[in-house]
């Protein structure tokens, strides 16, 4: 029975940590990566324009 516990208390740990993982998009830090890719992008034109004017 012990056996059949513990077993049970990992499984739903990993299914919590894996459910976790699938909302994680929807938080600040993929937001803020989101908007760093876009000024990425932004640095690369405005480098290029720079580049093409010298």
């Amino acid at each position: 029975m012990r056996n059949f516990l513990n077993r049970f208390m990992v499984i739903a740990i990993v299914f919590l940590t894996l459910i976790n993982f699938y909302l994680a998009p929807k938080s600040t830090v993929a937001y803020n990566t989101k908007n760093l890719t876009t000024m990425n992008i932004m640095a690369k034109n405005n480098m290029k324009k720079d580049a093409n004017i010298n």
